[in-house]
């Protein structure tokens, strides 16, 4: 008897839990990168991990058949410096020799708030542009939203040791981009109804919470180092013996009540919040300060 039987060889049928299911994301995209029309610049293959159907004509017989992509392959093509987006079409384009390795680093997100998602393919190398790529509504194919660059953005976004991670940090259903130094949010920008980012969309009060919620999850996990590096040059020496010892425990239930921060005073290079707690059905109010460093908002004073 004639039996089908699905297994994921290449890639994988379902997208990952707990992360933003969309079309992008499911197609498990790669990037490679060469000089596609021979005018210098770099270009981008961008294309979608292989699944297969195996086909079982018998218990030790099974016939492999690959499966349509979630999401097509699409090269971003530049030319006098500004990319567009192409669909591959043709097999021939996947194969050519031109293309080679990269060090991209691929992000999943909704940037445009459709349910559909969208990705940014961060390059490790300032000579060499990020992207973002959304979704569709209508056609559901992938379309370029922006050149993520430096003066668009006001800071370059492949530069060592800066990550990004993406998440609604105001609620409106779009995917926010916190850029990252060393593991410590140094600013957030906000995505606009088009799903750009702009140097105006910085979001003080978003990266302040960024910053927050990145102390809180170090210090929760036990990571006394990585809860440090979110504390102000001048504040370290004073804060590194407290979460080392036994105060840190009190810290930590002190966090796990904490409901919300908000700002009460914002001014250049300084911030002045509250944290609003519940601590066994009382609300308390905590202050605390943040201050603007070399490399972003960090802790001054709990």
């Amino acid at each position: 008897m004639l039996r089908i039987v699905l297994v994921a060889l290449i890639g994988a049928l379902f997208s990952v839990p707990g992360r933003c299911a969309s079309l992008l994301e499911d197609a498990h995209y790669s990037v490679r990168q060469g000089d596609w029309n021979g005018d210098g610049k770099i270009d981008l293959l961008v294309e979608p991990k292989i699944n297969w159907m195996m086909l079982a004509l018998d218990d030790d017989l099974y016939i492999p058949i690959p499966l349509p992509p979630k999401s097509p392959p699409f090269i971003l093509q530049s030319s006098e410096g500004q990319y567009s987006l192409r669909i591959v079409t043709d097999q021939a384009d996947l194969r050519s020799s031109v293309w080679s390795a990269s060090n991209y680093t691929v992000y999943y997100a909704d940037l445009l708030g459709n349910g559909l998602g969208a990705m940014i393919l961060q390059s490790s190398s300032g000579s060499v542009p990020s992207f973002s790529v959304g979704a569709g509504v209508n056609d559901r194919r992938p379309f370029l939203i922006q050149q993520l660059t430096p003066s668009a953005l006001g800071f370059d976004i492949g530069q060592p040791g800066v990550t990004l991670n993406l998440s609604d940090e105001n609620s409106d259903g779009r995917s926010d981009l916190s850029v990252l130094h060393d593991g410590v949010v140094s600013q957030v920008l906000l995505a606009n109804q088009d799903g750009t980012f702009s140097i105006g969309a910085q979001s003080i009060i978003a990266t302040m919470r960024a910053v927050w919620g990145g102390f809180s999850r170090a210090l929760l996990a036990d990571d006394q180092a990585g809860a440090l590096k979110h504390f102000s040059a001048l504040s370290q020496p004073a804060y590194m013996g407290i979460l080392g010892d036994v105060t840190a425990t009190e810290m930590k239930l002190q966090l796990q009540a904490v409901q919300s921060i908000n700002p009460i005073s914002i001014e250049d290079g300084y911030i002045v919040a509250v944290l609003l707690s519940d601590r066994g059905g009382q609300t308390y109010l905590h202050q605390i300060t943040m201050v603007h460093d070399s490399d972003g908002w960090k802790i001054d004073r709990l």
